[in-house]
């Protein structure tokens, strides 16, 4: 497999983050090429969700090298750059909508996000992928399930087409059929994917995957 330099996405090296001066995790080291999906799993309360938002400049506190295509270091003063590289599907969402097409509406409209304009018929080939049906963005948004908001998130995540999609718990909310759906649209992103989950079924789906106990504090 070919490790050149170019194809590496981001590099992880020796972070450690902190919550309240503690450490919650240390010396976390990771190399993530351009189209790889990588699993990280553990027990509740290692540091996992965290990671993720570490990435996204969301988590201060740390130590060691968080490096994005080679160039980008994750400082204060490059986070635009780097929200702009990524897309973020959260266990659950803060934002409130009143219909389903209003998550793509949204999500579109912030600034990382304003000149990504997915066609409608993108957006009904990747909900029925996610076994959605287009009508759904009819939809009063507070009738859903929690499986269907949860795809629906999904959706706007891959419909962004960013260098590096972070899933948190994809499929928590989801039955059989619809983990598989999930996890086929996953296997199906043509970019790097960073996918925390406690799903046995999705973790077993990827080849690369890290416990991330062994770095828990």
């Amino acid at each position: 497999m070919n490790n050149k330099i170019t194809d590496i996405l981001l590099t992880v090296d020796d972070l450690s983050v902190y919550l309240n001066n503690k450490p919650l995790f240390e010396d976390f080291t990771l190399s993530l090429k351009k189209d790889e999906k990588c699993v990280i799993y553990g027990k509740s309360g290692c540091g996992k969700s965290t990671f993720l938002s570490t990435l996204l400049g969301f988590t201060p506190n740390f130590s060691g090298q968080i490096i994005f295509n080679n160039s980008i270091r994750l400082l204060p003063e490059n986070v635009h750059l780097i929200r702009q590289l990524t897309a973020w599907v959260p266990q659950e969402t803060a934002l409130q909508f009143t219909f389903g097409k209003e998550v793509f509406d949204t999500l579109f409209s912030f600034k990382n996000n304003r000149n990504i304009r997915p066609k409608k018929e993108e957006i009904i080939a990747v909900l029925a992928d996610l076994n959605l049906d287009e009508s759904i963005l009819e939809k009063p948004f507070s009738v859903l399930s929690g499986g269907e908001k949860q795809r629906l998130l999904i959706a706007a995540g891959l419909l962004q087409k960013k260098p590096l999609l972070l899933l948190d718990e994809p499929t928590a909310a989801l039955d059989k059929s619809n983990r598989k759906a999930v996890i086929n649209a996953i296997h199906n992103y043509p970019y790097a994917c960073i996918i925390v989950s406690h799903d046995n079924e999705l973790i077993a789906a990827f080849d690369k995957k890290i416990n991330f106990e062994s770095f828990a504090v």
